[in-house]
């Protein structure tokens, strides 16, 4: 786990202290955050509710292209993900709806 993409920021590493798991909506993620200051200030932000979004870097195997039917922007459906490579806690996600929605 990563805070903003930034490799500089690492908050977890699988079979450490991040699991992710599929779930109905997508993804889950659960994660022990290290005693540094990274993380501290993270978690931070996260409790104020000044982060409150994640995102993902996946790599595609299989997505569709449709027209959203209100706008007739672009839709991308994502039909199948070859392999989840990052998880971050970002200020701007590119999905608005990958949201934190607890925090123990």
């Amino acid at each position: 786990m990563l805070y903003d993409h930034n490799t500089s920021f690492v908050l977890g590493r699988i079979n450490e202290n991040l699991t992710v798991t599929p779930d109905r909506l997508g993804l889950k993620w659960t994660c022990s955050f290290p005693e540094t200051q990274t993380a501290a200030d993270v978690l931070n932000l996260v409790q104020n509710k000044i982060l409150t979004s994640c995102s993902w870097g996946f790599q595609i195997m299989r997505e569709n292209w449709t027209s959203e039917q209100k706008t007739g922007l672009p839709l991308r459906h994502i039909e199948r993900v070859k392999i989840v490579y990052d998880v971050s806690i970002v200020p701007y996600p590119a999905n608005p709806s990958a949201k934190i929605t607890s925090i123990t």
